[in-house]
């Protein structure tokens, strides 16, 4: 499928990365991303743009450098990955809904030709702890015994926290 392409990444100080393909040492497609902190209340990656041109369309190549680009974001600990995408753009919106992305919202007007954009989204499953184990693991191994019963203090913080 990728018969004499190879992809490179460039990093940018940190926060920002870009993966390139090429052929016969021309570049032929790159995507551009970066990774932050979002409102302060979420890790999030941001595919800022992604191209290939024309010639080499349809090999492959955008889906894998998304995919190169979401692993790099899941394994940097981001919670999610947005974009944007002209509503008429049904390549992009096509390629990206293969992938898992969903439309979260539609921004008006969103480009300079007055076209509309649909931010999409993908959301990471995240691990989700029983409201139990954060107690337990706060306990003192010393009290953890097999014929402990819970005093009516830690009932009541286990049942607070359900």
């Amino acid at each position: 499928m990728f018969m004499g392409i190879f992809f490179a990444v460039i990093l940018f100080v940190l926060v920002g990365f870009q993966f390139q393909a090429f052929h016969k040492g021309k570049c032929v497609g790159t995507v551009v991303c970066k990774m932050g902190d979002h409102r302060n209340s979420t890790f999030r990656g941001y595919i800022a743009m992604l191209v290939v041109i024309k010639p080499y369309r349809g090999r492959g190549i955008a889906t894998e450098l998304v995919t190169r680009s979401i692993q790099v974001m899941m394994e940097s600990g981001c919670e999610e990955v947005t974009l944007e995408a002209e509503v008429t753009n049904k390549g992009a919106l096509a390629l990206y809904g293969r992938l898992g992305f969903i439309r979260a919202k539609r921004l008006f007007r969103y480009y300079l030709n007055g076209v509309d954009a649909f931010r999409l989204k993908l959301l990471f499953p995240q691990p989700e702890l029983h409201p139990f184990l954060p107690m337990m693991a706060d306990r003192d191994a010393t009290q953890m015994h097999d014929d402990h019963s819970p005093t009516s203090e830690e009932f009541s913080e286990l049942h607070r926290n359900l």
